[in-house]
C-alpha cells in the first residue's frame, strides 16, 4: 500500500489509542475536555483518510474500465473502418445522441 495513504491512518490510530488511554487516567476537567476534543478530531481525520482511499474492488473496476476504453480507442485509431463495421450497434447508439 502507498505510504501516502497508509501513514495518515496509522498515525490517526496511534493518536486515538493514546487519547483513549489518557481518558482512563485522572484528569482535570480542562484536560479531559481538551483530550476529548482531540480524540474527536482524530476520529474525524481517520474517517476522512479512509474515505479518500477507494476499496481495492473499486480501484480494480476503474483500472479494468480504463484498460477497456484504452483498447477500444486503440482499435478505433489503428483501423477505423474495421472498428466501425464490427461495432455497428455502438456507432448507431452514439449517432442517436
Amino acid at each position: 500500500m502507498d505510504d501516502r495513504v497508509a501513514l495518515p491512518k496509522f498515525f490517526c490510530r496511534q493518536n486515538i489509542g493514546r487519547y483513549e488511554r489518557l481518558l482512563r487516567t485522572e484528569l482535570t476537567d480542562l484536560e479531559r475536555a481538551f483530550i476529548e476534543r482531540r480524540l474527536f478530531e482524530e476520529k474525524q481525520a481517520l474517517q476522512f483518510a479512509q474515505a479518500q482511499t477507494p476499496p481495492r474492488a473499486v480501484r480494480n473496476e476503474l483500472k479494468s474500465t480504463y484498460l477497456a476504453a484504452k483498447g477500444t480507442m486503440l482499435a478505433l485509431l489503428l483501423n477505423p473502418f474495421e472498428f466501425l463495421v464490427s461495432n455497428f450497434n455502438l456507432v448507431e447508439q452514439i449517432a442517436l445522441i
